[in-house]
């Protein structure tokens, strides 16, 4: 891989995704042919495809685009005639994608994180939240069930603080060494080596790859792994 395009929302969320975009790609050495916004609500993606088809890049990255808008870029760029990978680096949810674009459209498509929270679980509260919010809701919706981490966080701060004040749970969460509960795994807040101050919470997050209509989890990325990474985004 050596060129990609590179598509986001037009919003704060998405502004601050494509500036790490930027940095990662070029810390990676890959030249970015297209760096484009698009209204979060946009559903017509053949304009900019149109323009992106020409450059042939070697994948395109969607960015923050929600799940359905996910699968209808997918849907529409195969439309064209795109052959090469996708990214969803901020996650997507699997069942919306096979159900709007379908299963050969949506083949190699990459996106960070799980939606199948049951049959791919990577620890057994992941596989618990699942099944439980499949018995109520009738399906596994992947985006809500990442918000019940958050949950989980300001939960574990509260009672680490004894306090509701989010002065106090913020400082308990920054703390050296403590951890919090997540579908994925352990939490911890980190980032300090790089910008002084613990402010991301970081968890081994699967990544996985839509394969003959079926969701793969191809390995899971550690604050460790993505270290490197981030320094050379950073130039140190």
């Amino acid at each position: 891989i050596k060129t990609v395009a590179l598509l986001n929302r037009d919003e704060e969320g998405g502004w601050i995704n494509q500036e790490v975009a930027r940095n990662v790609c070029n810390a990676l050495g890959l030249e970015i042919v297209l760096d484009e916004f698009l209204d979060p609500h946009e559903e017509d993606f053949y304009p900019i495809l149109t323009k992106i088809l020409p450059l042939e890049p070697d994948f395109i990255g969607m960015g923050m685009i929600a799940p359905g808008y996910h699968a209808l870029l997918v849907k529409q760029a195969r439309e064209l005639g795109y052959t090469k990978p996708l990214l969803a680096p901020t996650g997507s949810d699997t069942a919306i994608m096979l159900d709007i674009a379908g299963a050969e459209a949506s083949e190699g498509m990459i996106a960070v994180g799980t939606a199948d929270y049951i049959g791919l679980a990577t620890t057994p509260l992941m596989k618990d939240v699942g099944e439980r919010y499949l018995a109520r809701y009738g399906t596994q919706d992947a985006w809500s069930l990442e918000y019940y981490n958050n949950i989980l966080y300001i939960k574990a701060g509260m009672e680490a603080a004894d306090s509701i004040d989010p002065t106090e749970v913020v400082k308990v969460w920054r703390t050296p060494g403590f951890t919090m509960p997540s579908v994925y795994g352990d939490v911890r807040w980190v980032g300090e080596e790089f910008w002084g101050i613990n402010s991301i919470a970081s968890c081994p997050l699967p990544y996985a790859q839509i394969q003959s209509g079926k969701e793969v989890v191809l390995g899971v990325l550690t604050w460790e792994d993505m270290k490197p990474l981030i320094s050379a985004a950073l130039g140190e």
